[in-house]
């Protein structure tokens, strides 16, 4: 950090050869090799790109394509991860389409509807005392069978 708060010293970059990510605050290395030399891994090895799921998936499909089909280990390994990221995939995507899909199985008035009950019950001044004292009754209650337990 340069002497100006939020401001970033560009040339505090990360040591390892064709690393071009900024230095970790205080060391000599970006996070990722930080990271590695703290688990104590080789810091030959490049870092792994930040992708997208799609990305992702399709990166591992060509590795699974391009693995050597001899070595069962390793293509077990590739196939693996490209199940893994298929997975995450469709969740997201079930996640995404999952509400989209409940809120056009309701009408635009059945919608509103339901909003306006929810703000009514939350706001309903009568029904904030009730349930208030229905809270401070059922505490009472416990209290005294934790008092009758003893």
């Amino acid at each position: 950090m340069s002497g100006v708060r939020g401001v970033v010293d560009t040339e505090r970059l990360c040591e390892i050869d064709g690393c071009n990510r900024s230095a970790h605050s205080g060391g000599r290395h970006c996070s990722g090799h930080a990271k590695r030399v703290e688990r104590g891994l080789s810091l030959a090895v490049p870092l792994r790109e930040n992708l997208s799921l799609r990305e992702r998936v399709l990166q591992l499909a060509i590795d699974l394509v391009r693995c050597d089909s001899e070595n069962d280990q390793e293509w077990e390994r590739c196939w693996d991860a490209l199940e893994h990221a298929l997975v995450r995939w469709s969740d997201s995507i079930r996640g995404r389409r999952g509400g989209l899909a409940r809120a056009a199985a309701l009408s635009a008035s059945r919608r509103q509807e339901i909003a306006k009950q929810a703000i009514e019950a939350r706001w309903d001044p009568e029904d904030r005392i009730r349930r208030i004292r229905a809270a401070k009754y059922r505490r009472a209650k416990e209290r005294r069978r934790a008092m009758a337990a003893r």
